[in-house]
């Protein structure tokens, strides 16, 4: 499917996409559930378009709020938690994807709850279709094999970059 958006930025005919892993003080990884492909495995990192005049990190910055209500510029601690370089990258069929580290290894995002949990809620203001239906659906921390297990097939090769540095050791 071709992206019309004329906000949308394309390289090479393609669509650039950023977004960011956030890892937990415990060292698990924070992923969403997407609503857009119920039937696949359908958990993901937080990412999406980016727009014109952003910058990759403004990009992910973006989606990040917007997908888990999760705003690292308005919290000091997290914006010196996060990577201002790439971590790592990936193509999928229509687009490229860029990702930086959230590591909250203050225990910031400690405080949020989960379904059925008491406390701050992660929060989706980003919409699909003219239903509204929300991009994220629900949240889950989880370990890189339970990453592994319930991310995209396209999102497997960033399970393979957290193995390969040295956070998890």
């Amino acid at each position: 499917m071709e992206d019309r958006n004329p906000r949308n930025v394309q390289r090479n005919n393609r669509v650039v996409s950023a977004g960011f892993i956030v890892r937990s003080k415990g060292g698990k990884y924070l992923i969403g559930r997407t609503t857009k492909y119920p039937k696949d495995k359908c958990w993901t990192v937080f990412k999406g378009q980016q727009e014109r005049d952003e910058s990759l990190i403004q990009t992910a910055a973006r989606e990040l709020r917007e997908e888990s209500g999760i705003d690292i510029l308005r919290n000091e601690t997290l914006q010196l938690s996060h990577s201002t370089s790439p971590f790592c990258s990936f193509a999928m069929k229509d687009k490229d994807v860029v990702l930086y580290l959230l590591n909250d290894d203050k225990g910031v995002l400690d405080e949020y709850a989960l379904e059925g949990e008491e406390g701050l809620r992660f929060k989706c203001s980003s919409y699909w279709g003219a239903q509204r239906t929300p991009e994220i659906a629900a949240y889950k921390w989880c370990t890189l094999d339970e990453m592994e297990e319930l991310v995209f097939p396209s999102q497997r090769s960033v399970v393979e970059a957290l193995r390969a540095s040295n956070l998890n050791k």
